[in-house]
């Protein structure tokens, strides 16, 4: 090995209960084309590693084995014999230093094989007893990761087949003196008291406590369509893997207690590891196969395995939709959306909240305008009912100032909820979805209120034009017409969910698609607007123009264009439960 301990990636920062150890197995020899000493034989341990400096020298010896313990990259490209190209590297050092740790990355880039197999392996050598739990989609997939770490698989090598490694498999020997070691498809324990174990994710798991877990793609395509499953899954992560992982203490730059590694492709924009990105506890990472080079020119994440031009015609082979949520990590790609992910973060206010007083409202000469998207159903999987709280000032600067989202209200709910945000800022203008039955919303508001509301029928002739429908939004973002606030958590979690609906609009196969389950936010957000250009002096008098193309009520109830019903199904369908908000 002619190079430096720092050429190799070695990470800077030490787990400190590692370096404090005493505990240390002979080290391992190196595996490297260095030349051998003269006096060492083909049978011995030792190998030359530096010019000049065996393996022998107790410092070196000493150094070795702790660099070993500290970096798993060098312990999977020395050990091992894995390639290992910079975001392993990269990866290398989150397992050192984060003690929670959510990272997506393209398909067939070296995921699987980093996270559950060299890290298995490497935690069950360095630290002798402690249990390592591998959960995948189903138990075949997780089994299948034992027996890659036990016998190997293609190109990789199992403990098995590695001499330094094969003593701790169990042997028949060993299963005669050791009762305690186990060696089959879901569950082995090694000799030194290391334990393996293979897990379905979903699967009921109780009293159990492992120090390190690891989830490898535990989705699957029903998350694409169904918001039951995506909550399933979300809710087993919390209520069963959270509980389970022991608990850990997160310093800077290094950590200790138990690991929980969550990695995969993502399937969409509210899945699993949608909820991690946003949840600030664990390191969140994204790697696609296509990244940017130093120069801004493409370049690709793993060369060596996939080229750029491999990657591109990969694309062609299958097509746009499945290349962004596979290659690029995306559930939509910005190829495709209208709102794509670039337009947002220049309009972030990192210091402005969400629901500011009406003191503050008044001191920026702001005025507020509502959009209201109505929840045809109560049950608890239908659609939202949500209030998009926009202010304008003079300049025609939009502000969101709140962002009001929930589910399974009723009727009576829905209209104290309209009340309650209108007499805490207080509209010029408030539009309502009134399609078919949902004038009712109009009509009992004005009978209990004098707030300024306004029907608002959605058509297709409204809906869908590129320069006022809803593609018409664009426009306001590129030419930076509104700001997001970020300042607090709140703001970043509601102004989140509303960015990862805008994101999943698009055009596939020529047609305005929303491949999300919902898009009630973007809607109220498009009513907000259309009441900001409509202003609210003229509609405070209940001034009624004929003009039905704009969507304001003036005649009979339009048909609902809407395609929420082709996305989640017709209420009929859908099942009944109580309210559920944010």
């Amino acid at each position: 090995m002619a190079a430096t301990a720092g050429a190799l990636g070695v990470s800077r920062t030490a787990t400190p209960s590692a370096l404090r150890s005493n505990k240390r197995p002979k080290p391992l020899p190196h595996h490297s084309s260095a030349p051998v000493e003269a006096d060492t034989g083909p049978d011995s341990d030792y190998l030359v590693v530096f010019d000049g400096v065996s393996q022998e020298d107790p410092y070196w010896r000493t150094l070795y084995d702790q660099l070993l313990r500290e970096s798993l990259p060098l312990f999977a490209k020395d050990v091992l014999g894995m390639e290992v190209p910079p975001h392993l590297m990269e990866w290398g050092e989150l397992v050192v230093t984060q003690a929670r740790i959510a990272v997506l990355a393209a398909r067939d880039h070296g995921k699987s094989a980093f996270f559950s197999y060299a890290y298995p392996i490497w935690r069950a050598w360095s630290e002798p007893g402690c249990e390592v739990y591998l959960f995948s989609r189903t138990l075949e997939q997780a089994q299948e990761f034992v027996d890659m770490i036990v016998w190997g698989r293609n190109n990789l090598r199992g403990m098995a087949d590695i001499p330094e490694l094969s003593k701790l498999v169990p042997s028949l020997e060993d299963f005669r003196l050791n009762p305690r070691v186990r060696l089959n498809r879901s569950d082995i324990v090694l000799t030194n008291g290391s334990r393996i174990r293979a897990v379905g994710y979903g699967k009921a798991i109780r009293g159990r406590h492992p120090k390190y877990v690891v989830l490898d793609d535990v989705l699957n395509d029903n998350d694409m369509w169904s918001e039951t499953e995506r909550s399933k899954h979300i809710t087993y992560f919390q209520s069963a893997i959270s509980n389970m992982v022991m608990p850990a203490t997160q310093h800077e730059g290094w950590f200790e207690g138990g690991q929980c590694i969550v990695v995969g492709t993502p399937y969409h924009m509210a899945d699993l590891y949608a909820y991690l990105q946003n949840n600030i506890v664990y390191a969140y990472r994204r790697y696609p196969g296509i990244i940017m080079d130093k120069q801004g020119n493409e370049a690709a994440l793993f060369p060596w395995r996939w080229s750029v031009d491999q990657l591109r015609r990969k694309k062609l082979e299958i097509g746009s939709v499945a290349f962004s949520r596979e290659i690029l990590c995306l559930p939509v790609t910005d190829d495709i959306s209208i709102f794509p992910s670039y337009l947002f973060p220049p309009l972030y206010d990192r210091v402005l909240c969400l629901k500011p007083t009406k003191e503050e409202i008044r001191a920026r000469g702001w005025e507020v305008y509502f959009g209201v998207d109505i929840a045809r159903s109560a049950s608890v999987g239908a659609d939202f009912f949500v209030v998009f709280c926009m202010a304008k000032d003079r300049h025609g600067q939009r502000t969101v100032i709140d962002i009001h989202r929930s589910q399974g209200l009723g009727f009576r709910q829905q209209l104290e909820t309209i009340a309650m945000l209108a007499e805490r800022y207080e509209p010029a203008l408030i539009l309502i979805e009134s399609n078919a039955m949902q004038q009712i919303y109009t009509d009992e508001i004005r009978r209990m209120s004098d707030l300024p509301v306004k029907e608002f029928v959605t058509t297709a002739t409204n809906k869908y034009p590129l320069d006022k429908g809803v593609p018409g939004l664009r426009i306001v973002l590129e030419n930076q017409k509104i700001t997001i606030p970020k300042g607090d958590e709140y703001s970043r979690r509601v102004t989140g969910i509303w960015e990862a609906e805008a994101s999943q609009f698009g055009f596939v196969n020529g047609k305005l698609q929303g491949i999300g389950v919902h898009d009630d936010t973007v809607m109220a957000w498009w009513f907000a607007e259309e009441a900001c250009r409509a202003g609210g002096f003229s509609f405070a008098f209940g001034e009624d123009d004929d003009e039905s193309n704009d969507g304001f009520k003036s005649g009979p109830d339009e048909a609902d264009d809407d395609y929420t019903d082709i996305l989640i199904g017709p209420e009929s369908e859908r099942g009944e439960g109580a309210a559920k908000l944010f």
